[in-house]
Parts: structure tokens; C-alpha cells; sequence
């Protein structure tokens, strides 16, 4: 279920997302959207990119094109 919520949010937002933003906008555990979101870039559904800050990475998340899904 957590992974359907993600798709459907990523699809209605159209930009780039964080880890942190999708929890506090679902309302679910931030270990439970990861775990999702390993998944669903496992199931190559989504793209992780890793975006350096400083001493920190930020995980934006953007759903893949049905193009780019081959």
C-alpha cells in the first residue's frame, strides 16, 4: 500500500522529492517510505538521485517516464 501512495503522490507532485518530504506528506514512518522506496527503484519505478549538501546527502526522488521504464 505505501508504495501505491508514493507512486501517486510522485505523479501528482511532477518534481523531485525528498525522503523526509514524503513522510511528513503521508503520513507514514520514515523507515517504511525507505524501504518503499528501495523497492520501487529496485523495481525500476523510480530514480534516487543522491544530492551532496555540505556534509549531508539528500535523497531527491522522481518517478521515471514510461519511456525510460524499458
Amino acid at each position: 500500500m505505501t508504495q501505491q501512495e508514493i507512486i501517486n503522490y510522485l505523479i501528482k507532485r511532477k518534481n523531485p522529492v525528498t525522503l523526509n518530504e514524503l513522510s511528513d506528506n503521508l503520513k507514514i514512518n520514515k523507515t517504511n517510505v525507505s524501504r518503499a522506496c528501495r523497492q520501487l527503484e529496485k523495481n525500476k519505478e523510480i530514480k534516487v538521485n543522491k544530492v551532496k549538501q555540505g556534509p549531508f546527502i539528500r535523497f531527491m526522488i522522481v518517478i521515471k517516464h514510461t519511456s525510460e521504464r524499458r
